[in-house]
């Protein structure tokens, strides 16, 4: 089984170095939003509206820039991305939709499913994917792994008030203490509830076989991983857990 960490994405010359310093190692996914709110979205692009419609090229466009390979009448042919002396790395795309799946085939990308995001639309997403002539899949998920149950379980709930903070624009993992101390109303309780069926929780048994379900349903071997659950020692030792279970 195939597994990685999600993390931000450098795009062309930091990911062009990155791919040169660790050959083979780096793959890029490029997604059709910044994460976040609407107006998350339109702080960091200066206002801009939506260009959703234009997702396609500017991939392609992003393939060309690192691959020396636009066209001699485009604009930016001129531009160079360094360093330069390097095989190509695969270029994927996380997608929710049957849109973004049928792009994802039609230039040859992997897809990146986003499990993690909202996996109620992978049946019709992934056989898009794959009737287009899509080859590679991954699905990316929140996972969280210790010890025991219990440990696991109380790291999660830092992540589940850290999801229910992002919603109000506070991107901050709170603490164990702050967790805790938090009381719910019943309308986060149930988002809770529905946010949860994005993630595994457990020890490396657990993950493991719940791996194992998502394997089957998918049709891959491929998994991002993502914990954003609170304390950097716990979130390695969750990787490590997995690993030593998994690789």
């Amino acid at each position: 089984m195939r597994l990685g960490i999600l993390d931000q994405v450098p795009l062309h010359e930091s990911f062009a170095t990155l791919d040169a310093f660790y050959p083979g190692r780096i793959e890029l996914g490029i997604g059709n939003s910044p994460g976040g709110s609407e107006r998350t979205r339109l702080a960091l692009t200066d206002g801009e509206k939506n260009r959703a419609a234009e997702f396609s090229r500017l991939v392609n466009e992003t393939a060309g820039f690192l691959t020396d390979s636009l066209s001699n009448r485009h604009p930016y042919r001129i531009v160079k991305t360094t360093p330069r002396d390097r095989k190509p790395s695969p270029i994927s795309i996380l997608g929710l939709s049957p849109r973004s799946a049928r792009i994802a085939a039609e230039q040859d990308r992997g897809l990146v499913f986003g499990h993690f995001i909202n996996p109620d639309r992978w049946e019709e997403t992934l056989s898009t994917y794959r009737e287009a002539g899509g080859k590679n899949v991954i699905a990316c998920v929140f996972v969280i792994c210790a010890p025991t149950q219990e440990e696991a379980e109380r790291l999660a709930r830092t992540q589940d008030a850290w999801i229910q903070g992002v919603r109000l624009g506070n991107s901050i993992v709170p603490s164990f203490t702050t967790t805790e101390a938090k009381v719910w109303n019943d309308v986060q309780i149930e988002r809770i509830r529905k946010d949860r069926r994005r993630a595994i929780v457990g020890t490396p048994d657990v993950v493991e076989r719940e791996l194992e379900v998502l394997a089957t349903r998918y049709q891959t071997d491929q998994f991002l991983l993502i914990n954003n659950a609170f304390d950097q020692e716990k979130r390695l030792q969750s990787y490590q857990l997995i690993a030593e279970r998994l690789l």
